[in-house]
């Protein structure tokens, strides 16, 4: 607009006739983070929080205590863990643990180079009882929640 005041002059664009290609705009994640990887200088006291992931080993013979594993896996990796023996309903000839690992170390603990042979290992999994109960008045009943949206849904 400013061109056309200080010369006068309107000047038409060229049509351009060719075919254009419109494209959706592609949809991205806008929460998706990104990891740092700066090394931390001494005596600086901003960090990552370390988060904690369950690893469930079993098929451990009966006389390895947890201070056991503990102390072989800071010797083996240099990181310390905690470590939860397991009570399993049924009485078997091993022992069962849960261990704590930092979550981006998981990578090192799930390798078969770490463990010892005949050792079994895996992601733990939490299994919820919700609904296995029939006796259960919950598991039949619908709960208000549902009901007052059923009651919407007729209006």
């Amino acid at each position: 607009m400013a061109e056309v005041v200080k010369d006068g002059d309107w000047k038409s664009e060229k049509i351009n006739e060719e075919w254009i290609m419109v494209q959706r705009k592609r949809l991205r994640n806008r929460f998706m983070g990104q990891q740092g990887k700066a090394v931390l200088e001494p005596g600086v006291n901003f960090k990552a929080a370390e988060f904690k992931v369950p690893i469930y080993i079993y098929n451990v013979a009966k006389d390895v205590t947890e201070s056991d594993i503990i102390q072989y896996v800071q010797n083996k990796t240099n990181i310390c863990v905690n470590v939860e023996k397991m009570n399993m309903k049924l009485q078997k000839d091993y022992q069962s643990f849960k261990i704590y690992v930092p979550k981006l170390k998981i990578d090192t603990f799930l390798s078969d180079n770490l463990w010892p042979e005949g050792i079994t290992y895996r992601r733990f999994i939490t299994f919820n009882n919700k609904n296995r109960n029939s006796n259960n008045d919950m598991a039949r009943k619908p709960t208000v929640e549902s009901q007052d949206i059923r009651s919407i849904n007729k209006n």
